[in-house]
């Protein structure tokens, strides 16, 4: 046992990697794959047309993953010397389906309701089951449990003033699923041979598909845990304790599975790259502690840009690394003492916070209304404690708020009035509008996603010139400036081509009512639960991204519950490699189980995709 876990060791470690090409082209991948997934849909209405019939789900779900799933494996395995040819034979059925056939019509379900309106609709006997209309209408949900109840509960507060809904983007859905996918792939594929060892961690410098994955998973995080500030920018003056004290009980599970991780690698004997975080830290530690100490930035968030601050705070970082003995010690081999020990994981986590703030930036682009709203709302607060300014009107209590999320945990109820002046009636249903192009500008974030990620690729490769090593001069050891720039050019510039599919591609059947049942999974029965969370009233749901009803139901299945999903890869790429001597297994046999493995991944999140297991943020 002890030869064949240095021979492991040994596989996995002393790499250089790749090229930021390769990677490139090898991630494009995952956009042919939703290009012909969409196309199929808007064609065909494929695979949703089996939704009918005996054994419909799993023939669904089958569908899904050899579409969304299986070129992603094959891109890291079979096709990763040749991605381009996979591309290929994606888009090529893609290109001749979406020429050859017409774009089918909006199915008609049930009368067509009158144009939006911010009143709420008055019914006597609400139907027990949703009126689903056309796409482009109004989707009416009776309300539920509407016997008599005192006022307070009929008529909750009235949001924080500034407060708004945010509603779920398809493209982020998409994008942070595919992220998890290729995260979860490549952690048991990096164990065979059939996955080239240019795509696995390196050492101490270069690029691989396997170090941007770690950094693209603290990203996609950054981005979505914005969203109780982008949703009520007063948090931001809070106190910060409570806050922290909050963050903190909420990752004290990563906290012990990361523990739980020492001690089980430490009890068998597993194979581990200490390079990597060190002896004793590990990428759940580091997970863990991001949400709290994030938090800390909260008041300088009022009066610098996110943006700017993660991109100072990496800058410094960098400035030690390169003018202290701080980069020096991080590589060395010595290992005395429990902080050096740990060193890796401590000298990077720095790099990892940049990051996080940097994906935090991008939240506040993508998820309001509109990318210059978090920035505005930002700058009223800096200037409301200005004598000389009057405080912005708030919005009226009595004005109801439309729920633009057709999966949001709650149903606010809201009182019946187009005018202020109007006696409150009871609410009998909630309107909730079926497209999203009216309460968010996708457009104009499109555009400064664009100019985002060419800054960011722009500084990437001037400071690949200044320092006169080119992409070998990232480190994801380290967490340097250039890995941090890297990841940010990287996934700004990914998550633009799902916002451009989006466009393309946002009316296809998936995204009419008649899908939602489906996504919303087994155990919702029509309603999601939902859960108040400290310093503010968004459900978890709507903080780590619902099921959206825009995109593939099995990616939507993934992003709810990636945490929980991750997880459970890691214990099962520990149990794979427990079980079978992967470093020895030949490509049949290794895509055999690579197959069964990303196919129970795929029926996990499937069949939990109406709950929400596990959340950090």
């Amino acid at each position: 046992m002890t030869s064949y876990k240095q021979e492991k060791e040994d596989f996995v470690s002393g790499h250089n990697g790749s090229t930021i090409y390769h990677i490139n082209a090898i991630s494009t991948v995952a956009l042919a794959s939703v290009a012909l997934y969409f196309t199929l849909q808007s064609r065909l209405a494929f695979p949703l047309r089996l939704s009918s019939g005996s054994g419909s789900r799993v023939m669904e779900l089958s569908a899904e993953y050899l579409l969304l799933v299986v070129p992603l494996v094959l891109s890291l395995t079979l096709f990763a010397n040749h991605p381009l040819s996979l591309m290929f034979l994606l888009l090529l059925p893609a290109f001749v389906i979406h020429r050859a056939l017409p774009a089918l019509p909006p199915p008609t379900q049930g009368a067509l309701l009158p144009p939006p309106s911010p009143s709420v609709t008055r019914s006597p006997s609400p139907s027990p089951t949703p009126t689903r209309t056309e796409h482009s209408s109004i989707y009416v949900t009776p309300t539920p449990n509407l016997t008599p109840t005192p006022r307070q509960s009929m008529f909750p507060k009235a949001p924080p003033p500034g407060a708004i809904h945010v509603p779920p983007l398809p493209a982020l859905t998409t994008y942070r699923a595919h992220m998890m996918l290729m995260t979860v792939i490549a952690i048991l594929a990096v164990d065979f041979p059939v996955f080239p060892r240019a795509l696995s961690k390196c050492e101490s410098w270069g690029v691989s598909v396997m170090d941007l994955g770690v950094g693209s998973f603290v990203f996609s995080l950054g981005v979505v845990s914005v969203i109780p500030v982008i949703k009520n920018p007063g948090l931001l003056r809070d106190p910060l304790l409570p806050k922290v004290l909050a963050a903190s009980k909420k990752v004290i599970p990563l906290l012990v599975l990361g523990l739980v991780r020492v001690l089980a690698v430490k009890g068998t004997e597993y194979p581990e790259h200490v390079t990597e975080y060190g002896v004793h830290w590990n990428f759940f530690i580091t997970l863990a502690l991001l949400p709290p100490l994030s938090i800390l930035f909260h008041p300088l968030i009022i009066y610098a840009p996110l943006s700017l601050l993660g991109l100072v705070l990496t800058l410094v970082h960098q400035t030690l690394l390169t003018n202290t003995s701080l980069q020096d010690w991080a590589l060395g081999n010595n290992r005395t003492n429990l902080l050096d020990q740990n060193k890796e994981g401590i000298v990077s986590f720095v790099g990892y916070l940049s990051i996080h703030l940097l994906g935090m930036a991008i939240g506040t682009l993508v998820l309001p209304p509109s990318p210059s709203h978090f920035r505005r709302a930002v700058s009223e607060i800096a200037s409301s404690t200005a004598p000389s300014r009057t405080p912005s009107r708030a919005p009226s209590p009595s004005r109801p708020q439309v729920d633009h999320d057709l999966h949001m945990g709650r149903r606010p109820t809201t009182p019946d009035s187009s005018d202020d002046d109007e006696p409150r009636k009871k609410p009998m249903v909630t309107l909730h509008y079926a497209t999203e192009n009216q309460s968010r500008k996708r457009g104009k974030a499109a555009v400064e996603l664009c100019s985002y990620a060419i800054v960011w690729w722009a500084l990437f490769y001037l400071a690949g010139t200044l320092s006169g090593s080119g992409a070998q001069g990232v480190s994801r050891r380290l967490a340097n400036t250039m890995y941090v720039l890297w990841v940010a050019a990287f996934n700004t510039t990914f998550l633009v081509g799902y916002v451009l599919l989006e466009g393309i591609w946002g009316g296809s059947p998936r995204s009419q009512p008649a899908a939602l049942d489906r996504l919303r999974g087994p155990n919702s029965k029509g309603f999601a639960p939902s859960f108040k969370l400290p310093g503010g009233s968004d459900s978890i749901r709507e903080r780590s991204g619902p099921i959206d009803s825009a995109t593939s139901g099995l990616l939507g299945a993934i992003n709810l519950n990636g945490l929980a999903l991750f997880l459970a890869a890691n214990i099962a790429t520990g149990l794979v490699n427990m079980t079978i001597p992967t470093m020895y297994a030949h490509d049949g046999q290794a895509m055999l189980v690579l197959f069964g493995y990303t196919f129970a991944f795929s029926l996990c999140a499937w069949l939990f995709r109406g709950r929400r297991i596990l959340s950090m943020i």
